[in-house]
Parts: structure tokens; sequence; C-alpha cells
């Protein structure tokens, strides 16, 4: 994904039932495999879900 692709679907990400499912089994395994098909927001939810891990690290 491009740089200025990700920053685009970040400004208008929306939190989705995948995204929950992806969190949570982030949360309790340390890691999370998010299969599909091309175009269904694989790459978002990964970005964003880094974002919100780092933002974590850096309060704790």
């Amino acid at each position: 994904m491009l740089l200025g692709s990700a920053r685009d679907q970040m400004a208008t990400f929306v939190v989705t039932g995948a995204y929950r499912k992806a969190a949570q089994a982030l949360r309790d395994h340390g890691f999370v495999v998010l299969p599909g098909e091309p175009a269904v927001s694989k790459s978002v939810i990964a970005h964003y879900s880094a974002r919100i891990l780092s933002f974590a690290c850096l309060i704790f």
C-alpha cells in the first residue's frame, strides 16, 4: 500500500466487526492473521491496529 493511500484510508477509517475481531485476536494472542480477497481492507485494519498498538505502548 502506498503511504499516501494509507493516510487517506486512515482518515476515513470506520471501526467494523472485522476490525473488532482482529483487535480481539491481537489482544488475546499477540498476533492476527488477516486472510481475504483483495481490496477488503486487510491493510487498513493492519495499519490502524499497528497505530493503536504503538500508541498504547507509549502510554504504558
